[in-house]
């Protein structure tokens, strides 16, 4: 099967859209490195045709599932038995990690896409309501209150809250997949200006966290 098509969806429609707002990406830089390090977040030795086995789906489960507590899961929000105020600066600080990574001119071009490209997937996971709840899903910059395990309630194996288009014609997105598309092109901006001081900036605009909020609720 095929695995990682929404992802690369949004990446392909941020890409568009930074270059429609006249951003320019590193002349060395491919499209490709990007939205393969996006999908490697959840099978890290999916190789370039993105294409995977039934058996590794069944490890990423199985992975989500026994995550150690206060590990930061690939495919999850949140560990099992772990707190959401737990599990937010985790969250934080993979996407902070991926971009300082990706800003690093130390490393080669492809190194650098393939690290931003993971973190790019984790901040658009944090828009999924599969995987995710914010104030307002739809709205780029609403805290997040709500991250989920997987597999779940929320986040079965597989499930439609997955899906990143809103009509079977694939000529729309949701609204909440239409959110990460813009955190993901204001993050594009870090990445072709190599800027790590932004990095900071964007995180407090569009990863907040309403932990008054998360403590009134009790996600699987």
């Amino acid at each position: 099967m095929r695995f990682g098509e929404g992802h690369e969806h949004l990446m392909r429609q941020a890409v568009a859209d930074f270059e429609t707002q006249g951003g320019k990406m590193p002349p060395d830089v491919q499209l490709d490195w990007l939205i393969l390090g996006n999908v490697r977040t959840d099978i890290p030795n999916i190789q370039a045709d993105k294409r995977v086995s039934a058996w590794e789906i069944i490890i990423m489960a199985v992975r989500g599932a026994s995550c150690k507590y206060g590990d930061h899961p690939s495919h999850a929000m949140r560990c099992r038995k772990q707190k959401v105020a737990e599990a937010y600066p985790l969250l934080r600080e993979t996407i902070k990690r991926g971009f300082i990574k990706g800003c690093d001119s130390s490393l080669s071009w492809e190194d650098r896409a393939l690290a931003f490209g993971s973190a790019l997937h984790t901040l658009q996971d944090s828009y999924c309501i599969a995987h995710a709840g914010r104030v307002d899903n739809a709205v780029p910059t609403s805290p997040i209150i709500a991250m989920y395990t997987y597999p779940s309630k929320q986040h079965p194996i597989t499930t439609q809250r997955d899906n990143v288009w809103q009509d079977e014609g694939q000529t729309a997105f949701k609204p909440e997949a239409a959110a990460a598309i813009t955190a993901t092109v204001a993050a594009l901006h870090i990445f072709a200006s190599q800027s790590v001081d932004e990095i900071d900036a964007f995180l407090d605009r569009y990863v907040t966290f309403r932990e008054d909020i998360a403590e009134t609720l009790s996600p699987v």
